[in-house]
């Protein structure tokens, strides 16, 4: 995930405030905490459990394999210094701290994926990839200093599984259209920040039942109801919510959604003749049965940016 918004130092504080999650953490992180369950791996007591290790050194992983591919952590150090002050415990019992900076080689921690790291050259990386985390970090004068425009939408409903909330926005379709188009023509895979690209911040996700309630996420779709398959081409991600404590408290989740693979599927079935979008979000029971499971959940805010 990326830093807090409006985060300007490296106090340890900042840690305890969420910033925006990415795919890998609202996806199979959270929702597999989330599929294992009570008594502790839904929770912030998950470490407890014994399947935590295995799940969540698979995540870290993943995350090792997009390095080795190519795929670039963040410079910034706000992030690289942030020191975890004593929380960690050595084989002794002793508490001790470390950095992020000094996380990132797991041949460091003294293990091994065994993946082979693939050379990118400078020429590779976006130059616009500063604004790109600008954008995640929530600091709209970087991207208005570039021209860049934003569309928000302040959702007055909640989204329930009867009723999903729907929330349109209106783009610039020449905008839209060339990013599709640069999309489909290629461009550099290894970051993901070589093309254009859409994506969609969804502020502040208050899940009234987080334990038991995933989120997924559609654009333009008519038709949508609980029985819409993922393979519809309308269908862009799920989200879950994980971090429940044991006072059943949760904290607002935001989350970044890259549309553009959405988009281009609709474009290419002519399904995206207007610059007219809506992001839809519609829960559903974990379980995929029980309707009493899901709860309602609400978002403070939408935002749409193509970078």
């Amino acid at each position: 995930s990326t830093r807090p918004t409006g985060q300007d130092d490296r106090d340890p504080q900042w840690i305890r405030k969420p910033g925006t999650g990415g795919p890998l953490e609202y996806g199979p992180h959270s929702r597999i905490h989330n599929w294992v369950g009570a008594p502790f791996m839904h929770g912030s007591e998950s470490p407890r459990d014994p399947i935590f290790l295995a799940h969540d050194c698979n995540v870290d992983r993943i995350w090792e394999d997009w390095n080795s591919r190519g795929g670039a952590n963040s410079s910034d150090e706000r992030w690289l210094k942030m020191m975890f002050n004593k929380h960690f415990i050595s084989s002794d019992g002793e508490s001790y701290s470390k950095t992020v900076e000094e996380l990132q080689e797991t041949e460091h921690l003294g293990h091994s994926y065994g993946l082979e790291r693939v050379t990118t050259s400078s020429d590779d990386q976006n130059p616009n990839r500063v604004v790109f985390l600008a954008t995640l970090f929530g600091e709209p004068e970087e991207l208005e200093r570039m021209g860049l425009p934003r569309y928000r939408a302040v959702p007055r409903e909640s989204a329930r599984v009867q009723q999903a909330l729907s929330v349109s926005l209106l783009l610039d379709r020449s905008r839209l259209t060339r990013s599709i188009q640069a999309f489909r023509e290629g461009g550099n895979v290894a970051d993901g920040l070589g093309r254009p690209q859409v994506y969609a911040i969804i502020r502040g996700l208050r899940p009234s039942k987080p334990a038991s309630t995933q989120l997924r996420v559609f654009v333009n779709c008519s038709y949508l109801s609980k029985y819409v398959p993922f393979s519809d081409p309308h269908y862009a991600t799920t989200i879950g919510f994980f971090g429940v404590d044991r006072d059943h408290k949760y904290s607002p989740l935001s989350v970044l959604v890259n549309l553009t693979p959405t988009l281009r599927r609709l474009e290419e079935e002519g399904e995206l003749s207007t610059n007219e979008l809506a992001v839809q979000l519609l829960p559903f029971s974990l379980s995929g049965e029980s309707v009493e499971e899901v709860g309602q959940v609400k978002a403070n805010e939408i935002e749409l940016v193509i970078i």
